[in-house]
């Protein structure tokens, strides 16, 4: 098996380059609208800011 490397993106760049993939590859049904994949993403990086402070 094979390892996974993390890789972090831009939430812009992601949208440009990998989201049309990830439609393509998942099942419609399984899919995550972009606004909801942006504002998970935003929370994160939130949390991330406000727990470093």
């Amino acid at each position: 098996m094979k390892n996974i490397e993390l890789k972090y993106i831009e939430i812009n760049l992601f949208e440009k380059e990998v989201y049309q993939y990830y439609i393509e590859i998942f099942p419609e049904e399984e899919r995550k609208p972009f606004k909801l994949i942006k504002t998970s993403y935003e929370k994160r990086i939130y949390k991330y800011y406000r727990n470093s402070i």
